[in-house]
């Protein structure tokens, strides 16, 4: 079965994995190629289950490695258009609020 990205069709979207990705729109995205090019953000929201970037929500149980190496190459990316101490520092508090989001939700306490 193929799958359309920018069908919003939600029986055929039933049929796959849970997506990796919602858009800002609330289409679910189920490939990591599918992802977009991501400016450096103006918001980024690291909750307790997933992160929000600029309007797109990334689950944390649906991170895999595609999704991951997108985010490496995506923040790579933003290092290199601002190095600056400040966004630097920005980017070092997403970090610890993901790590230590996601580290409490797969904990051995937490699963059951």
């Amino acid at each position: 079965m193929n799958f359309d990205p920018l069908q919003t069709d939600r029986k055929q979207s039933s049929q796959l994995d849970d997506p990796i990705a919602i858009s800002p729109q609330g289409n679910p995205i189920f490939d990591f190629e599918h992802l977009p090019y991501m400016p450096i953000p103006q918001i980024v929201r690291v909750k307790a289950d997933q992160m929000e970037i600029d309007g797109w929500i990334f689950r944390y149980i649906e991170l895999r490695r595609g999704t991951l190496l997108f985010f490496r190459n995506t923040v790579q990316r933003w290092k290199k258009e601002d190095d600056s101490k400040e966004n630097l520092e920005w980017m070092a508090k997403i970090f610890e609020a993901f790590y230590c989001a996601s580290s409490e939700k797969i904990s051995p306490e937490n699963r059951s």
